[in-house]
């Protein structure tokens, strides 16, 4: 039987879904995991359908995601939506954040990790009516 995978709506949702701790620590001191089949199945699926908001990279010359106030530890933040980034380093789900009072920007992707983006694409709407 083939493995079924459910398409969450947001990419905070198939964080929650898909995590995994590792326990163990065979991996990592403990982090939380997402399976790279899972990421490249979430991937083939939007990119394979209609759903993937027109698939245009957008270089981050031209626009950049808009950015909202958020609090995070009694400190404040502008960051955008989780969007799917592009850089030296590939493909990631990233956001784009600063700390209030500073000048520095940065590509952050789910992990926390800094990304050296060069283009950006909103990630794509749930599939519809299934």
């Amino acid at each position: 039987m083939a493995d079924c995978m459910a398409f969450p709506k947001t990419a905070d949702e198939f964080i929650q879904q898909y995590k995994f701790t590792d326990t163990k620590q065979e991996y990592t001191n403990g982090a939380e995991l997402i399976s790279v089949f899972r990421v490249k199945q979430m991937l083939e699926h939007y990119f394979a359908t209609d759903n993937n908001v027109g698939g245009k990279w957008i270089p981050v010359t031209e626009r950049l995601p808009q950015v909202r106030e958020v609090s995070w530890d009694d400190l404040l933040y502008l960051e955008s939506d989780l969007v799917l980034g592009f850089g030296g380093d590939g493909i990631a789900v990233v956001k784009r954040t600063r700390e209030v009072g500073t000048d520095r920007w940065l590509w952050i992707d789910i992990d926390g990790d800094a990304w050296p983006v060069t283009h950006w694409m909103p990630l794509p709407e749930p599939p519809k009516g299934e």
